[in-house]
């Protein structure tokens, strides 16, 4: 049900290796916001690699646990471990026929839901794990949203195709949450008009989205635009839903 190949994300994580979010990332910053701190919570990451925000839960104190499909996986909880982070169990394998009884405190992901078909069901498993009185944090590209549509449509064609663009509806998630028991404390969006670029696309394609970024950071510039605080729906680069599990 998922709609790119594992090959893809193979080949893309090869020359990709753990850093730490910069400071002013707005994932970066939302996982600050809404995760609290902790002395014993247990968090995991689904779609861990290459596990620069399940950083930022370990220093919020977090044990750190963690489920990608993507063979790199396997020598991430060594990397974890030597910045000096607890951790848990991470494992290699799909999220989808991850069987278990555990719960933890935090649970998150960034940009996994909209790869499949059936996002509600992946959905609803992200959520079974949380524990009681847990967060669920999940966040999403916002292709969506009519501005970031045309980017990728004009300049991104075949990173469009590997999203489900249904999908990018933090309001719908916020609705299925509520009705299994948890209580939405974000839906929305966020990250401001900031655009990205697959690297697979046509020598046109990539040329002209080059010449736009160009533009687009050069306008900023002149007219002092902080795009990070464009966060409109029509124009902000992700959904987000952040929600505590209270029955």
């Amino acid at each position: 049900m998922d709609l790119v190949q594992q090959q893809h994300w193979d080949k893309g994580y090869q020359e990709i290796e753990f850093q730490r979010p910069e400071e002013d990332d707005f994932l970066r910053k939302a996982l600050l916001q809404y995760i609290p701190k902790t002395k014993t919570g247990r968090a995991i990451e689904i779609g861990c690699f290459p596990g620069g925000y399940l950083s930022v839960l370990g220093d919020l104190g977090y044990e750190l646990n963690g489920v990608d499909l993507t063979p790199k996986t396997n020598g991430l909880i060594e990397i974890l471990r030597n910045y000096g982070y607890k951790t848990g169990v991470i494992n290699m394998q799909d999220f989808m026929n991850l069987r278990t009884d555990e719960k933890f405190q935090a649970v998150v992901s960034f940009g996994f839901i909209e790869h499949f078909k059936n996002y509600d069901e992946v959905l609803l498993k992200h959520a079974s794990l949380v524990d009681q009185n847990g967060i669920l944090f999940i966040s999403t590209p916002n292709y969506k949203g009519i501005f970031q549509y045309l980017f990728h449509l004009l300049f991104d064609t075949p990173g469009l195709k590997r999203h489900n663009i249904a999908s990018m509806n933090p309001q719908k998630w916020a609705s299925v949450l509520e009705e299994i028991g948890f209580e939405v404390i974000f839906s929305g969006y966020g990250g401001g008009a900031n655009f990205w670029m697959e690297n697979d696309q046509s020598s046109i394609q990539k040329f002209m989205g080059r010449a736009f970024l160009f533009l687009h950071k050069k306008i900023g510039k002149i007219f002092k635009f902080n795009y990070n605080n464009w966060n409109n729906k029509r124009i902000a680069c992700d959904c987000l839903v952040v929600a505590k599990r209270i029955r």
